[in-house]
């Protein structure tokens, strides 16, 4: 759904031969199947949802950048009888009648919200467009009154597509007065959708959260929310399979290059799922799904590694609200919340910031910071998907905590010290890192374990884990190299020969005993007085004298 770059024929780019084009700039599908673009097939999904005898109202949530408005376009060409662009795809080779009918599509990420007047005038101006489209003449009005004109003059049952209904609601919660005008709007719009279904075959509601007081899901009782669906759960977002089989021409140039990072298949494509894939849309299925901006930009980048999701324009809700809640535990913790707080948000709550823990949690889920890790009809337990947005998530609000100082010095400088094998150099960069963040923010706010393993979070090595699970206990940190292995625990007010010895005590490092990567661990000593790493101890691990080394 989804990402695509377009290169033309004659940019033959350093790393790549010509290959079907990527576009990560465009969601219309008319344009995708025309200029030959890679369109990943989910019109399997769209065959469900148009051939449903029992339903034809449906919404769904899915973050910014998923694959949401390409859907909406989807749904539009297929309901205008388009049936050469659906050539060759799943729907294409069904027995779908491809009817056409008259159809109104609002894209609301697309309004001015800086004042009613201007949402208004801009929602009127796209119905007077949609139906002058559609060969109906309207004056304009009330957008309700409207419609009802327009639903008065169609032949056909029309079809109605709203993609990020809720993105005017998110852009002026801080101003209630104005949301609240949008918001009665909206619900006299939506109650003629209700009122009128005799004339609607089909209406489709996407956007990020689902607010309780929109009015929208009390007035429309027969909206079917797929949200949690397991049945859609990849509708949105690459398979592993999907990856694999579209982008192989891309994958094979990359394993051709002289300067490629990956030796092996297998580890490139572990690494790009260790970067892009994780998320997880139902607690009734187990299949995961790559962010598909993400994917489009790495590929069309020449496969680098790099933090794009955050870059392309998402919504800074979750990190302000993880700030205004002090909830930096989510940097170290796996949160739980209840089923129920999915769907309960009352949107006034989030200007006077009277929403509790597990609401601004929700939240943070919807807008693709989080995904389930587990979880039944009761509650969800909830992580970050993957690396790039758990350091991304990181990033922000460590930035936010600082005061929005760069930090990125200290991580390089720390990474240096790593490769170097310098510890002396890795804690003077990480003691300079923490002076950066304020003391009351340590001590009241993030706490000093969730600052100790943002550092650790946003390091950029080879390879780390933080709270690495062993049959005896958790790791704080790990952090592989091509040729060593470092296994960090830290103490707060103890000592670092304390940590040391747990280490020792629990043989964290058992497992890499018979790798070629060279052992060595490391005991830290955090003083929360002077908010500085005050001792530290390290040991190289003798690998001859373990009873389970293989010589």
């Amino acid at each position: 759904m989804y990402i695509f770059i377009l290169v033309e024929k004659r940019e033959i780019s350093l790393y790549y031969k010509y290959m079907k084009k990527i576009s990560v700039d465009r969601s219309s599908f008319e344009d995708l199947r025309k200029m030959d673009c890679i369109y990943v097939d989910k019109t399997e999904y769209v065959y469900k949802l148009v051939n449903n005898q029992s339903s034809s109202y449906y919404f769904i949530s899915r973050p910014r950048r998923y694959g949401k408005s390409l859907m909406c376009s989807t749904l539009h060409c297929l309901f205008e009888g388009k049936k050469s662009l659906f050539k060759e795809l799943y729907i294409g080779k069904t027995d779908y009648s491809f009817e056409k009918h008259p159809v109104l599509h609002f894209n609301f990420a697309e309004y001015n919200t800086t004042s009613y007047e201007s949402f208004l005038n801009d929602f009127q101006v796209a119905i007077r467009d949609e139906a002058e489209r559609n060969g109906i003449i309207l004056e304009k009005s009330e957008p309700s009154t409207m419609l009802v004109a327009f639903l008065k003059k169609t032949e056909k049952k029309a079809v109605i597509i709203i993609d990020e209904y809720d993105t005017p609601i998110i852009h002026t919660y801080k101003n209630i007065g104005l949301a609240d005008k949008i918001r009665d709007t909206l619900s006299m719009f939506y109650s003629v959708v209700k009122n009128r279904n005799e004339k609607i075959r089909f209406f489709f509601l996407t956007g990020i959260t689902k607010f309780s007081n929109m009015s929208i899901f009390s007035q429309i009782n027969n909206l079917i929310d797929l949200t949690f669906d397991k049945n859609f759960a990849s509708a949105f977002g690459y398979t592993e399979e999907e990856l694999e089989s579209n982008f192989s021409e891309y994958i094979d140039n990359y394993m051709t290059r002289a300067d490629r990072k990956y030796e092996k298949r297998e580890d490139f494509l572990s690494a790009i799922k260790e970067y892009y894939d994780g998320y997880r849309f139902s607690y009734e299925s187990n299949a995961n799904v790559y962010n598909p901006v993400s994917v489009g930009f790495f590929f069309t980048n020449g496969c680098s590694f790099k933090n794009y999701w955050i870059d392309t324009g998402t919504s800074t809700l979750a990190v302000d609200l993880a700030k205004d809640y002090h909830l930096g535990h989510i940097i170290t913790e796996n949160p739980i919340v209840g089923m129920d707080v999915f769907s309960s948000f009352d949107y006034s709550n989030l200007a006077s910031l009277s929403l509790d823990d597990s609401e601004v949690l929700a939240l943070i889920y919807f807008t693709g910071y989080l995904t389930i890790k587990e979880g039944d009809n009761l509650a969800l337990t909830l992580k970050f998907p993957n690396k790039e947005v758990r350091n991304a998530f990181t990033l922000s609000l460590m930035k936010q905590y600082s005061g929005g100082k760069d930090l990125s010095v200290f991580l390089v400088k720390g990474n240096i010290a790593i490769k170097n094998r310098d510890i002396s150099g890795l804690v003077k960069a990480m003691n300079a890192y923490y002076a950066k963040i304020p003391y009351v923010v340590l001590e009241k706010e993030i706490g000093y374990e969730a600052m100790f393993y943002s550092y650790f979070l946003l390091f950029g090595a080879d390879k780390i884990n933080v709270e690495e699970t062993t049959t005896r206990g958790r790791i704080d940190v790990v952090i592989e190299s091509e040729a060593d292995v470092y296994i960090i625990e830290i103490k707060v007010d103890k000592s670092a020969e304390e940590a040391l010895s747990q280490i020792k005590d629990k043989r964290y490092y058992a497992k890499y005993i018979n790798t070629d990567k060279e052992i060595h661990i490391i005991g830290l000593n955090f003083a929360s007085k002077d908010c500085q790493i005050a001792e530290w101890k390290e040991e190289i691990i003798d690998k001859t004298t373990e009873s389970t080394y293989l010589a």
